[in-house]
């Protein structure tokens, strides 16, 4: 199958309302396309069978599970010509932000930033959702363009009758397991690329990264068996920086309680978690959904193995409507200013707006 028989593919699956999941790894030169035969809402608690997952922010709540034992899965070679559709992409900075928005963002920050000085957390993470109105979208095309745009990132494009249409560019890694080793990240402190990867990183990312890679390795204990030293990673038109951890699963632990000890991480949620998730879900005004969940294959293409990538860089569309939801987000500590916070909000939410034209 090559590209166009693939987006003709997709096409109609979301107009018959049949689930699907597209997707394509950092750096691969395929797209791996999972077929669902059923449109039944199925999950997989203890992630014990082969398949593909997509996780809500919420550990509380159910996954949605695509098995493979009822999947059909398609590879299709990347065609980088065919890839991206012939349309020119518009700056996006030229689109208004309410005003209102704005606002209850940097008064979100605030507060996170009042919680934090009172001592009832080290860390939160702080996100808005950002619509879109009356754009061009074909959300097949979207999904293309965020391929071609961001070939380092994990890209995808999910549809379920019952969550909707989802697409994204993430460049983090929840977990990647191989032979009960397995690999993860900390990922934290945003500024923008500027054609230089060589940055100084300021005080207040600094102590984000730290805290964020003190929860993992608390979290993971004894399982953790080295950290490595943070180094800055280019994601688009944004640098980050990013700590690498290694370990083992022990033979008393499986998959499923490797991911509940790392998620919600400290990146996308803060820390204490229980006490950064009780903010979130206080004040951040709306439902996350799946943005800051995970998703991803597990025990696939061996039993124990997973591949599984946190929703970053994310939107929701509405094709019918001609609109988006855009997800962002940045990590609060004391030391955060609101207004810096906002403009990182907005850097990041480029990386979206930069597939419509």
């Amino acid at each position: 199958m090559n590209i166009r028989e693939l987006k003709t593919l997709m096409e109609h699956r979301i107009s018959e309302e049949h689930p699907f999941v597209t997707y394509r790894k950092p750096g691969a030169d395929s797209l791996v396309t999972w077929i669902c035969d059923s449109a039944e809402f199925m999950t997989d608690s203890d992630m014990s069978e082969p398949g593909f997952v997509f996780s809500p922010f919420d550990p509380g709540l159910d996954s949605v599970f695509f098995p493979m034992g009822t999947s059909q899965i398609i590879r299709t070679p990347i065609e980088s010509s065919r890839l991206n559709s012939p349309v020119a992409l518009k700056d996006s900075k030229d689109r208004a932000v309410d005003r209102k928005d704005r606002d209850s963002h940097v008064e979100l920050v605030r507060k996170a930033v009042e919680e934090i000085r009172s001592g009832k957390a080290e860390k939160i993470v702080v996100s808005r959702k950002e619509e879109i109105r009356d754009i061009p979208m074909n959300p097949v095309e979207v999904f293309m363009r965020l391929a071609a745009l961001y070939p380092k990132a994990y890209s995808y494009f999910w549809y379920h009758p019952e969550v909707g249409l989802w697409a994204g560019s993430t460049p983090e890694t929840l977990v990647e397991v191989e032979d009960r080793v397995f690999v993860s990240m900390s990922l934290a402190g945003t500024q923008r690329y500027l054609g230089n990867d060589d940055v100084i990183w300021g005080g207040k990312e600094l102590e984000e990264q730290r805290l964020v890679t003190d929860l993992i390795q608390k979290e993971l204990g004894s399982l953790l068996e080295s950290i490595g030293e943070p180094y800055t990673e280019r994601a688009g038109h944004l640098l980050h920086l990013r700590t690498d951890l290694r370990g083992s699963l022990k033979e008393d632990h499986e998959l499923s309680d490797l991911i509940r000890r790392l998620h919600p991480t400290a990146a996308i949620c803060g820390l204490p978690r229980k006490e950064a998730l009780e903010f979130i879900q206080l004040n951040e005004g709306y439902s996350r959904e799946y943005y800051t969940g995970f998703l991803g294959e597990v025990n696939f293409p061996v039993s124990g193995s997973a591949h599984l990538f946190v929703n970053l860089r994310c939107m929701r569309m509405f094709p019918e409507e001609k609109k988006a939801w855009i997800y962002v987000g940045g990590g609060i500590t004391a030391s955060s200013e609101p207004e810096k916070e906002w403009e990182e909000t907005r850097a990041k939410s480029e990386t979206m707006k930069r597939v419509f034209s």
